[in-house]
């Protein structure tokens, strides 16, 4: 059983996601849902930057949004 679906990487303005499952299509939804708020609503979520396959496991970059992380703010 995978305990989690990514593995994250943060640099100063990016986020670099590599799926650990990807069997139910997940990495080609987020980059799809990404596109669209970024075509149509630019600035409310990352921005997809580039996607490929590392090792056999899907990866995708993104802008680092700034802010804080939900859960965090008291």
């Amino acid at each position: 059983m995978v305990e989690t679906t990514h593995q994250l990487t943060f640099t100063q303005d990016r986020v670099v996601k590599r799926f650990r499952c990807w069997d139910r299509g997940e990495p080609e939804r987020e980059w799809a849902g990404l596109w669209l708020l970024h075509r149509y609503v630019p600035g409310l979520a990352p921005q997809p930057l580039h996607q490929y396959v590392d090792d056999g496991a899907p990866v995708i970059v993104m802008s680092r949004v700034r802010g804080q992380p939900l859960g965090t703010a008291r």
